[in-house]
């Protein structure tokens, strides 16, 4: 048995279309062929139109009868081959009524169809949020204790750039470096020094010279970055029967008040 797949329009001439396809699609001989025409069914696609077709060879038509009435259905009418189109029969066809409801029936299988659809879409959409939430809140907490872990890191870390940031701000805005090289390519022959000082914006240099402010004059005019400071105050502290100590302040011109 097989399902013959026809046109809608094939509908008041069943019996000349299925002899033609029979004859067309059929493997074996017409001649050795029976076949029965069950009642036409509405298809799953509404343009074609199913009918039953049960076939067999000639010599086992009678276990075939047998066979299909052991299933149920009844065989009211067999024809052979399309020899003689006139010895055609077309049997369990469905009553008016019956086909009539049916077609009655299908915009309610519809619906409810469409009714299970939303319901299921519904449902597994409220599963797959149930899951992704789930999934988020799990990632949150593994982050908070990762965080938790790392908490005194993170706080050694910040008190470590916090450090750093004050002592920055203690530094001198110039090249300490330069400054020293530069002091000491302009001291006078006769003088040297000993102690650089830096902090809270003033300069204060220190060391041994018979005429300090000469000393101080020269290391201003000879060592650019000194322009940027502004000569405060110089003592000088002369010991009997030893060179002359000096200490001059300089502060920066930015650290100057007005």
């Amino acid at each position: 048995m097989f399902q013959m797949v026809l046109p809608r329009s094939a509908r008041p001439h069943f019996r000349s279309a299925v002899g033609y396809l029979l004859l067309r699609e059929s493997p074996l001989d017409p001649s050795m062929i029976e076949f029965d025409v069950g009642a036409p069914q509405l298809s799953r696609v509404p343009e074609h139109i199913q009918v039953p077709v049960a076939l067999c060879r000639t010599s086992d038509l009678d276990t075939a009868i047998h066979v299909t009435e052991r299933l149920g259905l009844s065989v009211r009418a067999v024809g052979s081959s399309p020899i003689d189109k006139q010895r055609f029969r077309w049997v369990f066809r469905r009553p008016q009524r019956k086909r009539v409801s049916t077609r009655l029936l299908e915009p309610s299988r519809l619906l409810v169809g469409c009714v299970c659809s939303f319901v299921v879409v519904t449902l597994a959409g409220s599963l797959i949020a149930d899951s992704m939430s789930a999934q988020i809140r799990e990632r949150e907490r593994r982050l908070v204790l990762k965080l938790g872990a790392h908490a005194d890191e993170l706080e050694r870390q910040t008190l470590q750039r916090e450090t750093l940031a004050a002592v920055a701000s203690e530094f001198p805005r110039f090249r300490l470096t330069s400054l020293l090289n530069e002091i000491a390519a302009a001291l006078p022959a006769d003088a040297r020094v000993d102690q650089i000082e830096f902090a809270d914006g003033a300069l204060t240099i220190g060391g041994f010279a018979p005429e300090p402010g000469r000393a101080i004059a020269e290391m201003k005019r000879h060592a650019p970055e000194l322009s940027g400071f502004r000569l405060e105050s110089v003592t000088a502290n002369p010991n009997p029967g030893e060179q002359p100590q000096f200490r001059a302040r300089l502060r920066l011109l930015a650290e100057t008040k007005p």
